[in-house]
């Protein structure tokens, strides 16, 4: 039987872990891409349509790249309105924080998008299906 848990009172865990958690689980699958032989990336997957090279070649990274000045400008007039699970009342945000937070994953292929003012969806769908390559249009059409 599936049981159920509000979000709400699942502990959260600090910016830190988080970060840890995402440095070692992006470690992780870039292992298991160098690990793949040559004859590994045309075996199937669950996704029918895709196999092993296609399915590695979906993971795209678009990062939001921002003045520092202006992120924490926007990070402070956002706090009032974000839902509680966001826990900003114990996030320190500081210019030295965001500065060492303030970069790509390191997964997939990189889009980098000025986030500064409005992005244009277009043009970020445009970088985005670029990065995907060759084997994604003839999986997906």
């Amino acid at each position: 039987m599936m049981t159920s848990k509000d979000a709400g009172t699942v502990p959260r865990i600090k910016h830190a872990e988080a970060m840890q958690i995402a440095a070692i689980e992006n470690a992780k699958f870039d292992a298991v891409l160098r690990d793949l032989r040559p004859e590994d990336w045309t075996k199937p997957t669950d996704c029918t349509r895709w196999d092993v090279r296609a399915l590695a070649a979906h993971v795209v990274e678009v990062y939001c790249a921002c003045p520092l000045p202006i992120a924490l400008r926007r990070y402070a007039e956002r706090s009032a309105s974000r839902h509680s699970v966001h826990s900003d009342a114990q996030r320190v945000v500081s210019a030295e924080a965001w500065a060492r937070w303030a970069r790509p994953a390191g997964i997939g292929e990189l889009v980098t998008m000025d986030t500064s003012a409005p992005v244009d969806v277009a043009e970020l769908a445009v970088g985005v299906r670029a990065r995907l390559g060759a084997s994604w249009r003839a999986s997906c059409g």
